[in-house]
């Protein structure tokens, strides 16, 4: 467990680091002491010399024989995917830029390991862990970032045939006389050499080289020696953090990239990078809290010396340095948020994030595909009644232990899972138009017409609004919504009494309990008041009704299945994550939709015939996972 002494040593390996960068800032736009031109030199010390020296230092305190290969393949494996993405998206699509394709893998792939990565995954899972991370850093140095320059050089070469020296394009103006394309040979020439005269490729290839042969015949390094590469490398994470400084000081913003490149770098680099590890680590088999590192470890800060090498290649600059300055500030309570999804039902939450995932695809790719039907459809496959059939049923089939944890995942449930299904309503609300056309929907059934007709309404009063203000909009929204604020309450309030184990007051306890205790049963009365005003029992009808069952008892308990077999589940735990994702609808979902006007009479058979099937349905899984070793 993560104490707050493990947080002081990360936080006091991070803010370091923000001194040197204020101090390049206030070097040029307070005390005016560097111009222009001197940044450029300092960044160039900076690439050339500061950087290969520190690579090279921790690549020869790394003992290659003893290196968990599978779990560096894993992380290969993510970033080839990463590649192979944005290589296609580059070619193949309209708006695909060779040049952003690398931005891109430097937002994705190359983090800050030893920072902030070395302290915390330490605290987080032990020695075992930071091992790993040190390794990966390794491999980082090694190959991931002579692929950036690999494809750095390329592009430059690209760009700038005519002004390169007459014995390095000889061959290249050869060509491109006779023909308008360049050929790969030359071309592959001028980039080999510009490689083999950078010292960021060689410090990796000397270093790994001196490691195996010391670590082979157990050789130590001159003192020296030694004493030499370290006078420059510890000025390497420094020296890059005060460049960054210089960098910004000469922007018009401390932002220069603006917001949306901002929140497109976060994206990538605490979103998209741990959703393909993810998959690079399935498909290697990785399990348990190999598994769980992977992951994490995929979402440490930017790589320092990814801003380096865009800004000595004048590539997307502004960018990366914006990347790493709030990446890195963002991190920590990222990789925790990360530590307790991932370590606490992480399982459950990962079949939920499948379920999202297929869902947006359906949204943007699918014919029939809407914003309003995958909501329903989340909330259909994956929100369940918890509590009330969960609990004694999970006690009776498997005793204390399942109870409990299904009492946790309906915790979970209720703070995370019901609060982004109340942002994707209010993100739906927030992007209507007219009120009036608001309640016209509301009174609409879901037939198949409707449904065709609800959805050209919407097409017919969709108005672009820019996402800053929709963000406004939403977020004033929820922050007047009760359900959020008594997440988060009861949240911190559970925190600080098992912190400092102490009873909550008779008086506020009794306060809360007797509007709790009305909560199931008022929400059942007003499911019985809206099937009274509706023209049918089943308003939905039948096909849609069988939908909902199948989204309730089939794909649910498949994508738990998925999420369970990911997280290495075996026996009775990985039984109880099938059956529990079989259980009813939640009451609470159709509350919602009614009060959003979405979808309420699917999500109103759901719940009542849905709960009058769940006893049989999960009686037969129970029984039939209990005949599988």
């Amino acid at each position: 467990m993560i104490s707050w002494c493990d947080l002081y040593k990360v936080v006091s390996a991070m803010v370091p680091l923000y001194v040197a960068l204020g101090l390049g800032y206030g070097s040029v736009r307070w005390w005016k002491i560097f111009t222009p031109e001197q940044c450029d030199a300092i960044n160039r010390l900076v690439a050339l010399f500061t950087i290969p020296f520190f690579t090279f230092d921790f690549t020869v305190r790394t003992n290659p024989y003893t290196m968990n290969y599978r779990f560096i393949t894993a992380d290969a494996m993510s970033k080839i995917v990463i590649i192979l993405a944005l290589v296609a998206w580059a070619k193949w699509y309209k708006k695909g830029s060779y040049a952003w394709s690398l931005t891109c893998f430097s937002l994705s792939t190359l983090n800050n390991t030893l920072v902030v990565g070395v302290p915390l995954v330490m605290a987080m899972y032990g020695k075992w862990a930071q091992d790993l991370v040190v390794q990966l850093s390794v491999v980082q140095s090694i190959v991931w970032n002579a692929t950036l320059l690999f494809g750095l050089e390329l592009r430059k070469a690209l760009n700038n045939v005519s002004t390169m020296k007459e014995t390095q394009v000889k061959d290249v103006e050869a060509i491109l006389e006779s023909d308008s394309k360049i050929s790969l040979l030359p071309l592959m020439k001028v980039v080999w050499l510009k490689l083999a005269r950078n010292p960021n490729v060689y410090a990796s290839v000397l270093g790994i080289t001196w490691s195996l042969i010391a670590n082979r015949w157990h050789i130590e390094m001159p003192t020296v020696v030694e004493g030499s590469i370290l006078i420059i490398s510890k000025a390497g994470a420094g020296t890059a953090m005060f460049s960054m400084g210089l960098f910004m000081a000469l922007q018009e913003k401390a932002i220069a990239c603006g917001p949306s490149l901002t929140v497109l770098g976060m994206i990538l680099r605490f979103i998209v990078g741990p959703a393909v590890t993810t998959l690079g680590a399935f498909v290697i088999g990785l399990r348990g809290n190999v598994l769980r590192l992977a992951i994490i470890q995929a979402a440490l800060p930017q790589s320092i010396a990814s801003f380096i090498f865009a800004k000595e290649y004048g590539l997307h600059a502004e960018v990366l340095s914006t990347a790493v300055i709030f990446g890195t500030l963002v991190s920590l309570p990222v990789l925790i948020g990360y530590f307790i999804v991932i370590g606490f039902l992480a399982s459950d939450g990962i079949a939920k994030v499948i379920t999202i995932l297929v869902l947006a695809i359906w949204v943007k790719f699918g014919r029939k595909g809407t914003y309003g039907r995958s909501l329903t459809c989340f909330s259909l496959s994956t929100l369940n009644n918890t509590l009330i059939v969960g609990v004694p049923l999970f006690y009776a089939m498997y005793g204390k232990w399942a109870q409990d944890l299904i009492v946790q995942i309906s915790v979970v449930q209720a703070i995370l899972w019901f609060g982004t299904l109340l942002l994707g309503l209010e993100i739906r609300k927030a992007g209507t138009a007219l009120p009036s056309t608001n309640i016209e929907l509301r009174n609409v059934s879901c037939t198949e017409e409707s449904e065709v007709k609800k959805a050209e309404v919407m097409e017919v009063m969709e108005v672009r609004i820019p996402l800053k203000q929709l963000l406004k909009t939403v977020w004033l929204r929820l922050s007047r919504n009760p359900n959020v604020h008594a997440s988060i309450l009861g949240l911190t309030l559970s925190c600080i009494i098992n912190r400092w184990k102490f009873e909550l007051p008779s008086v506020i306890e009794g306060s809360i309990q007797v509007m709790s205790r009305a909560g199931t049963g008022c929400a059942m009365f007003s499911m019985g008041l809206f099937m009274a005003l509706q023209e049918k029992v089943v308003a939905c009808g039948l096909g849609l009704t069988i939908l909902g069952m199948v989204l309730r008892f089939i794909v649910g308990p498949t994508t738990a299945l998925l999420g369970a077999l990911v997280m290495g589940l075996h026996g009775n735990v990985l039984r109880f994550a099938i059956i529990q994702a079989a259980l009813p609808q939640s009451v609470t979902s159709f509350i919602f939709a009614n009060e959003y006007g979405l979808h309420a009479d699917v999500l109103s058979t759901a719940v009542i015939f849905g709960t009058l099937v769940s006893l049989p349905v999960l009686v037969a899984y129970y029984v039939a996972l209990g005949l599988i070793n």
